[in-house]
C-alpha cells in the first residue's frame, strides 16, 4: 500500500501478466474487499467474460468505454487505445492516459469539486501488446451533453423550466470558478464531461466531472477563461446557445473567483471579451478544418 499527503491510498496486486492499482477510498466506499482473489475474479470477469457487457457507450480513436455488470454492479471499463511503447515507457512515469485520469481524478477531488471516483487501474499484457484500462463505478444520470440534447433545445414557456436551466447554468459556473480559485485547470471541461445526476438536477450540488485526464495546475485567468469558452462551445456545436444562461454562468464563475479581472472596472464585460476571443478562435479553426476536409473544386 502506498499512501501521500494528497493523495488517497494505493493498494496493488500482480496476477499472471496482469499488474491492478486499486483505489483504497474507492474500494471501501464500494465495500470491495482488498483481496488478491477478489481483486483477480473481479478484474477478470469484467476484462475477459463477454457475458459481464451489458452495452458500448463510447468508441473512438482514443478509448472504448464499455458498461458492464459483476454481480449486481454495474462498472464503466474503459479500455485504451495506444501504441505498445508509448503504453510501456509513459507507465514508468505514471504519464499514460490512464494515469492522467487517475491523478486527475485526485486533483479534482482534493479540490473539492464533485467527480467520478476511480476504482481501477489494470497494466497487462494482452496479445504481446502492453495496454491499460480504467475502471469506474457507473453513474447512472446523463451527461450535460444529452440533458441538452433531451430537454434544452426545445423552446420553452414555462418559467419553471426556465428557471431549472438557468439555476444550472449558476451551478456549472459555481464550479469553474471553484476550480480555477484554487488553481486547478480542466482542459478538457466541456458538456459531455459532466453528468447531471439527481443531486444537481434538483440544484442542491454542482455537476459531476467525468474524464479528468487533462487536469493540470495553474493559476493564470486565461485558464479560467479558456474553461468558460470550451464549455460554451461544446454546447454551441450542437446548436444550443442560451444568452442568458451563459451571463448567469459567467457571473456566478465570477463571483466564486474574485482574482479574475480583479483590476478591470467592468469585469463581466471584460470577462466575456475574452470568452467571445476564444470561442471565434474555436470556430476559425473549425472552418479552416472543415475546408481542408471537403473535397477540392
Amino acid at each position: 500500500m502506498r499512501t501521500s499527503a494528497s493523495f488517497d491510498a494505493i493498494w496493488s496486486t500482480r496476477f499472471g501478466k496482469r499488474r491492478c492499482w486499486v483505489n483504497c477510498r474507492t474500494a471501501a466506499k464500494l465495500a470491495v474487499e482488498l483481496d488478491s482473489k477478489a481483486i483477480a475474479e473481479l478484474a477478470n470477469g469484467l476484462l475477459d467474460d463477454p457475458a459481464t457487457w451489458v452495452e458500448t457507450l463510447k468508441d473512438d480513436r482514443r478509448s472504448t468505454v464499455n458498461l458492464c455488470q459483476w454481480r449486481k454492479q454495474y462498472w464503466v471499463v474503459k479500455r485504451y487505445h495506444d501504441t505498445p511503447w508509448r503504453v510501456l515507457h509513459y507507465h514508468f512515469v505514471r504519464r499514460t492516459p490512464a494515469w492522467r485520469e487517475w491523478f486527475g481524478a485526485q486533483h479534482l477531488r482534493h479540490a473539492s469539486a464533485r467527480v467520478v471516483d476511480v476504482f481501477m487501474l489494470v497494466h497487462e499484457e494482452r496479445w504481446g501488446r502492453w495496454s491499460q484500462t480504467l475502471i469506474t463505478p457507473y453513474i447512472a444520470a446523463p451527461s450535460l451533453q444529452k440533458w441538452i440534447q433531451e430537454y434544452g433545445l426545445a423552446v420553452t414557456h414555462d418559467r419553471s423550466v426556465r428557471r431549472q436551466r438557468l439555476e444550472l447554468a449558476k451551478s456549472i459556473g459555481t464550479q469553474v470558478g471553484q476550480l480555477s480559485a484554487v488553481g486547478c485547470f480542466n482542459r478538457d471541461h466541456k458538456i459531455a464531461n459532466l453528468l447531471i445526476d439527481s443531486v444537481c438536477e434538483s440544484g442542491r450540488a454542482v455537476p459531476l466531472i467525468i474524464d479528468p485526464a487533462r487536469v493540470i495546475r495553474g493559476w493564470s485567468n486565461h485558464y479560467f477563461y479558456r474553461m468558460m469558452a470550451s464549455l460554451a462551445w461544446s454546447a454551441e456545436i450542437i446548436g444550443y446557445v442560451d444568452r442568458k444562461g451563459q451571463v448567469a454562468c459567467l457571473r456566478a464563475a465570477l463571483a466564486k473567483n474574485e482574482n479574475v479581472a480583479h483590476d478591470q472596472p467592468h469585469r463581466l464585460q471584460y470577462a466575456a471579451e475574452q470568452i467571445a476571443m476564444l470561442l471565434e478562435k474555436y470556430r476559425r479553426i473549425r472552418r479552416l478544418r472543415l475546408e481542408c476536409q471537403s473535397p477540392a473544386g
